[in-house]
């Protein structure tokens, strides 16, 4: 396979998957399940093909609101980053199957012990998920706890509550909202594979600079590496290469409320093989690394080409945003010249 291939077809396999997982959201599959009791929300499943609009949990540290918009959900709290549609769409599944096993406390004050007190208290574990229609209204509202792992079967079960009603149950079916927001993320910022790297481009705040870039041999080296000077490593400079794999998001936050201040932000130009070049902006914040993202198609890409389509994904995602991401996925920014070389007695 030709190098200037290869990112290519990484951006069409991307946009692949999220084709297929946008049929699923149009044309959600849900089966009754089997079991004694009656469903929680008889009818449900007819409603929710067409009229499902929004997806909202609230908890203890706050809401998590899911807005469908066509085959995307977006996250609203989130600067309306799209969602996991696979997530959102489990999620409501999962409801939808839900049927009664057997009736347990309809006492408040032992609420607590099931994780089905009012989810808004503080220190509360439960969590309210209300579906709503395109109007608003509310096709599904219930109050979820804890789950049950012995009911000697393939399924688990749910606590559950409906607001209002003193009665709580258990459920045969799991369902399981997270409340962090890497739960609901689209996690995948980028995700470029060394062999489509031709050069990588590090500047630090006091504007130190490590250029990595692949040379004849497929290797990647320090271009700016003093003479008689050898690094840390072997594979220290294939790291520069390895910048962009698999980067996912924690977190996401409009630009505007995260500053990235001169004297404290690194910088990343990585120039692909086949002349595209993507920019990451790298801060710390409370001890968070956050970054920006842009993205430069390489001059005369042709527009419908998968690269081209991946390289216009990633500006839109980046655009007006930036993501909380894994300190130890942008550690190698934060490097200099002098942190690369071998130290006394150590071998390359």
């Amino acid at each position: 396979m030709r190098q200037k291939t290869v990112f290519a077809l990484a951006g069409a396999a991307a946009a692949g998957a999220v084709l297929a997982i946008a049929a699923v959201v149009t044309q959600p599959r849900v089966e009754t399940s089997a079991g004694n009791g009656a469903l929680v929300f008889p009818g449900l499943t007819e409603k929710l093909q067409d009229n499902l609009k929004s997806v909202v949990i609230r908890h203890a540290g706050g809401t998590i609101s899911l807005d469908r918009d066509g085959n995307t959900f977006r996250y609203r709290e989130r600067a309306n980053y799209p969602a996991d549609p696979q997530k959102v769409v489990d999620l409501v599944v999962d409801i939808a199957r839900l049927t009664r096993l057997e009736s347990k406390t309809n006492q408040p004050d032992r609420y607590g012990r099931l994780d089905l007190q009012d989810p808004t208290e503080k220190g509360s574990n439960a969590k309210q998920v209300t579906l709503l229609d395109a109007g608003g209204k509310e096709m599904a509202t219930l109050i979820v706890g804890k789950r049950k792992y012995t009911l000697g079967g393939k399924e688990g079960g749910t606590y559950i509550r409906l607001p209002g009603d003193a009665q709580t149950w258990l459920a045969l079916g799991e369902v399981n909202p997270g409340v962090a927001p890497r739960d609901w993320l689209a996690k995948d910022i980028v995700d470029v594979p060394d062999a489509a790297i031709k050069r990588v481009t590090v500047t630090t705040p006091k504007g130190e600079r490590v250029i990595a870039s692949r040379g004849a041999d497929e290797k990647f080296a320090i271009e700016n590496l003093p003479r008689n000077v050898s690094l840390e490593s072997d594979f220290t400079a294939e790291e520069y290469g390895r910048i962009l794999a698999g980067l996912q998001a924690d977190d996401i936050a409009p630009a505007a409320q995260v500053p990235f201040p001169k004297d404290k932000t690194y910088t990343a130009v990585v120039d692909t093989v086949e002349g595209s070049t993507i920019t990451v902006e790298m801060t710390e914040v409370d001890d968070k690394s956050w970054i920006k993202v842009s993205a430069t198609p390489a001059p005369g890409l042709a527009a419908e080409s998968s690269a081209a389509q991946a390289m216009a994904g990633l500006k839109a995602r980046g655009e007006g945003r930036v993501f909380q991401v894994p300190a130890y996925k942008v550690a190698i920014m934060k490097r200099t010249l002098a942190d690369l070389r071998s130290k006394p007695g150590q071998a390359g």
